[in-house]
């Protein structure tokens, strides 16, 4: 069974900061290699490293390149071999940007300054699953029958201290190392992507966001939106609550709806 998934996503600069990092794409049959129904994927630039908006960029062409359909590529993907293609695909990611932030030092003559980097979190929808890689604070979630989880684990210092029994959500709520992210792709250092397959049900949503979001509305606030706008219109309503919210950041927001089973072509 595949299921007919409909898209709407947007990435706003926000209030307050010059410029925007983010970054997100996403790709539906026929465009995608054989095996995939679509590929979607946001990426949030670290702005405390050397171009940050270009790191996203570069991640969200890579993925999508990775999952393209090419006329060398007409093999299917097996669901089989989704997570584990993500996770190497994001290792590969962050050695290519890497190299892109030595080069362009290389051409300002050894200008020094921190490499690229950014966070990414990608899912392929495949039949009636999605299959999940990611690395990072940018999150996915799934919203279902009016209910919303969490579908990826932030890669941040506090969030792992959460799991590991250390701080309580509500601790790590005000934490001042709320921001420090652990695990980022463009750096060149070793990283260890999430990964996840999660079987969907017609009238599911996904929803790929930016810490500008997630960061600012609490589950709760997200969902309460998600419900008042079953529609188009979601992923505006859900920027304008961050902003609303006082949120700093740039705000991306990439929403499928996922509706009634057709046939396969």
């Amino acid at each position: 069974m595949a299921l007919r998934p409909w898209l709407e996503m947007r990435s706003e600069k926000g209030p307050v900061r010059e410029k925007n990092e983010d970054s997100l794409g996403a790709l539906e049959t026929p465009q995608t290699r054989p095996g995939l129904d679509g590929v979607y994927v946001v990426a949030d630039g670290l702005g405390g490293h050397e171009t940050g908006e270009v790191a996203s960029a570069l991640a969200v062409e890579l993925l999508l390149g990775a999952y393209k359909a090419q006329a060398t590529q007409q093999t299917p993907l097996p669901p089989a071999s989704l997570e584990a293609s993500l996770a190497e695909t994001l290792r590969e990611m962050n050695q290519a940007i890497h190299r892109a932030a030595s080069a362009r030092r290389a051409r300002l003559r050894g200008f020094e300054a921190p490499g690229m980097a950014t966070t990414v979190t990608a899912a392929l929808l495949a039949g009636d699953a999605l299959y999940l890689g990611h690395v990072g604070d940018s999150r996915a979630y799934l919203f279902r029958q009016g209910n919303l989880a969490q579908l990826t684990e932030d890669h941040s210092w506090v969030a792992e201290q959460v799991r590991r029994g250390l701080l309580t959500p509500q601790d790590a709520e005000r934490h001042p190392m709320l921001n420090v992210i652990t695990q980022t792709v463009g750096l060149g250092e070793p990283i260890v992507p999430f990964t996840r397959t999660q079987p969907l049900e017609p009238g599911d949503r996904l929803l790929l966001c930016t810490d500008g979001l997630c960061g600012f509305l609490s589950d709760q606030a997200l969902a309460r939106v998600l419900q008042r706008f079953p529609g188009q219109g979601a992923v505006d309503a859900l920027i304008e609550a961050s902003i609303a919210a006082g949120s700093n950041d740039n705000v991306t927001a990439l929403l499928v709806a996922f509706e009634g089973a057709h046939k396969q072509r």
